[in-house]
């Protein structure tokens, strides 16, 4: 069964309906003039570069290549490439004629040579999205196919000539593709009909194009935080926190990314995507869209690839687009997710290379097209048999069993209510601002800094539109995705650090206990070695706490009424720990045990530390009471060599907050 096909165990599908759109467009009169003149200028080149050999023919035609992608992406993109390009040359230039040029040009990294470095061919599929950009910022602007210096002076004087109406048509603001997606921005997909914001991912191959998209669109929008961008140069720690903000911030509606940039990124907050420019290996085109077209995603995923159809290289994605279309209508829209391992043996690239060399040819096109039929179509009904996820449907008996066991697990999670309970409390003591929204769901408006420090390179925004504590309440009809806060949550695990750093010193003192009804040795105990101090003071306030009694093997609800001492009952208060102090050592020493077990005087002649070894034969009492509690009130410090970690609490002391323990 295809993931087309996949359904929940309400018959719901599992991945949501998909709609891709050509949006093609036709050149103002000024971009088809520079077109040309550009194209001329790549073909020419390439056809000087069939003069070398080896590794710097491939380089030369790999800069080549990536020059003439730029002029498709962006006003923007070519005239800064022109612009680095001629003053790269000119600067080579004169080294030449210094006579200090004495470094062999830079080659193109080794997988894009191929099995034969020396057959003058390249393929930018080899490459992933990162090495490609790379690959391109490094070599684009220095290689050149002139091998004296008359012909790099002809080729300088070329792109200098290019480079000036590459500035005249980028100050005109004469861009047609811009104009289309302005109008995509602008058909009301940001907002809901009943006006919630929606989110919009634009993918670009080109970073110039990214900053050219970021300044435009921002200006269109009039808003500076509802626009983020990410590239292969924004480390891997600045990404994530990016894409937070995309995901959880209402305010933040638009991606520009490169390729590089959305590579591992859960993308699926948003359900638009435009494809601003097309990548020439097309396992690229689905593994875009698979960004947003996943498990989990609930709206109806919408696509739109930009193409100039009045362009070598756009006659080439249409011919793609619809044979890509017209084998999805053959197969009931079931190819997506075999369609980027289908399209694997597909060297688009040579297709386009080929396109811009000799496209006006009828036989080389007739060919091309050929190659890219075949391509799509080929062995595609194979790969569908062998990609299935499951030969066939589960019976209803096996779903129900596996319904079952799903929902056993599920019982023995950590409970939601407990992890809400913990994180609101430390939410609010650091004074974030959270509103309740619909049923066990959550706005925050506001993460203070001093959580957000604490969340290190892990992506904390700064705000969240819905969050939630229960799988359950994710989706809900007519309201924004929520985010599932949990234990791995950034934004969970960084408040919670801020508690552990704030009241951490609580969990290393013992906890300071009195008792009215105590009339037997009593031992305060926990689950790890732990002591207990014996000790009154006047100005601890009164509060009662619950335990339970464990007395030869049977566990009951403690009825000893366990209060922290008043400054009334002060001086009883006081005989009876004393009273309470001799009883439980001399019940102690009793004990056999290896290690001698004693009290430690600290000072005040009604105190005292109960030691490890004094604990470990407390575990020989058949008839011994032991109380276990569950809100401890004040504490003291247990800084005394030898003695370890203090009673710890089943749940944390009402005033001071701490990590739940066993007690």
């Amino acid at each position: 069964m295809l993931k087309e096909k996949l359904v929940t165990f309400e018959g719901r599908p599992l991945f949501p309906e998909r709609i891709a759109e050509t949006a093609s467009y036709r050149l103002s009169p000024d971009e088809q003039y520079l077109y040309e003149e550009v194209t001329e200028y790549v073909r020419n080149g390439m056809n000087l570069a069939d003069r070398l050999e080896g590794k710097r023919k491939n380089t030369v035609g790999f800069a080549l290549t990536v020059l003439q992608r730029r002029l498709a992406s962006s006003p923007e993109a070519i005239f800064q490439s022109l612009r680095r390009r001629t003053d790269r040359l000119e600067r080579t230039r004169a080294d030449l004629l210094d006579g200090i040029l004495d470094a062999p040009p830079r080659e193109a990294p080794a997988s894009l040579l191929g099995d034969d470095p020396d057959s003058g061919d390249f393929d930018t599929d080899e490459l992933d999205a990162a090495e490609l950009e790379e690959a391109e910022e490094e070599l684009v602007d220095a290689a050149t196919a002139a091998r004296t210096a008359a012909e790099l002076e002809t080729e300088i004087a070329d792109l200098r000539r290019l480079t000036e109406h590459a500035r005249r048509l980028l100050d005109s603001q004469q861009d047609v593709k811009w104009r289309e997606l302005r109008g995509v921005i602008e058909s009301q997909v940001l907002t809901t009909p009943d006006g919630k914001p929606r989110k919009l991912i634009v993918f670009t191959e080109h970073r110039d194009t990214l900053i050219y998209l970021e300044r435009r669109i921002t200006q269109l929008l009039g808003r500076r935080e509802a626009v983020v961008a990410i590239h292969g140069g924004v480390p891997r720690y600045e990404r994530r926190r990016i894409t937070a903000e995309f995901t959880s911030n209402p305010e933040v509606q638009i991606l520009i990314a490169t390729d590089a940039a959305g590579e591992g990124l859960n993308l699926q907050a948003a359900h638009l995507m435009v494809n601003y420019d097309l990548p020439w290996n097309p396992n690229r085109i689905e593994q875009r869209f698979g960004r947003i077209h996943r498990i989990g995603q609930t709206e109806v995923c919408r696509l739109w690839n930009l193409v100039a159809e009045d362009t070598r290289e756009g006659e080439v994605f249409i011919r793609l687009l619809d044979k890509i279309e017209e084998q999805r209508a053959a197969y009931d829209g079931e190819i997506f997710n075999v369609l980027g391992t289908s399209l694997g043996d597909l060297s688009l690239t040579r297709v386009l290379r080929d396109a811009i060399r000799y496209g006006e040819q009828p036989d080389v096109k007739a060919k091309m097209w050929a190659v890219i039929d075949e391509g799509v179509s080929a062995g595609l009904q194979e790969l569908l048999d062998d990609e299935a996820l499951a030969s066939e449907a589960l019976a209803p008996t096996d779903l129900e069993e596996l319904r079952r066991q799903m929902e056993d697990a599920k019982a023995k999670r950590l409970q939601p209510h407990f992890i809400r309970d913990a994180f609101l409390e430390a939410f609010d003591r650091a004074s974030g601002r959270i509103e309740r929204r619909e049923k066990g769901r959550y706005e925050i408006t506001h993460v203070p800094a001093s959580i957000r420090e604490r969340a290190g390179r892990a992506p904390v925004a700064r705000r969240y539109e819905r969050i939630t504590f229960d799988a359950a309440t994710i989706d809900v009809q007519g309201t924004p995705r929520a985010e599932l806060l949990a234990p791995g949550h950034p934004l969970h695990d960084a408040a919670l650090q801020l508690v552990i750093d704030q009241y951490g010193p609580v969990l290393d003192r013992g906890t300071v206990l009195t008792s009215d009804a105590v009339t037997e040795p009593t031992l305060l105990a926990g689950e790890r070695p732990a002591t207990v101090t014996v000790h009154a003071r006047p100005d601890f306030p009164r509060r009662r706490v619950r335990s339970i009694q464990m007395s030869n093997g049977t566990v009951r609800n403690g009825s000893t009424d366990i209060t922290s001492p008043s400054s009334v009952t002060h001086h009883a208060q006081r005989n009876r720990m004393a009273a309470a102090r001799h009883a439980i050592t001399n019940a102690i020493q009793a004990m056999p045990c290896t290690h001698p077990a004693t009290v430690t005087p600290c000072g005040d002649p009604c105190s005292g530390y109960l030691t490890t070894s004094a604990v470990s034969r407390a575990s020989q009492l058949n008839a011994s009471t032991i109380a276990v509690v569950r809100n401890a009130t004040r504490t003291e410090p247990s800084n005394r060599p030898g003695v370890t970690r203090s009673i710890r609490a089943l749940r944390r002391p009402q005033g001071l907050p701490g990590r739940r323990a066993c007690g």
